[in-house]
């Protein structure tokens, strides 16, 4: 019973993603200032560089991102 447990909260803890650990997708363009959860949102259909898959949380950290306001 205790093992059971154990595996259970391991599962809990180790199982679930963060909202930080979801794809988006972002224009690598010097004037790029936000993310899309959708590769096909019309803001970054706009894009003229590289679209590049990366983490949310380095969208918003490395890259200096923020929510496209088309997906709202």
């Amino acid at each position: 019973m205790k093992s059971l447990l154990i595996t259970l909260l391991l599962f809990i803890f180790f199982g679930f993603k963060s909202s930080d650990e979801v794809t988006v997708f972002i224009c690598i363009s010097p004037s790029a200032e936000v993310y899309h959860l959708k590769k096909d949102c019309p803001g970054i259909k706009q894009c003229t560089h590289e679209i590049r898959s990366v983490s949310k949380s380095i969208a918003i950290n490395k890259y200096g991102r923020r929510f496209c306001g088309f997906e709202d």
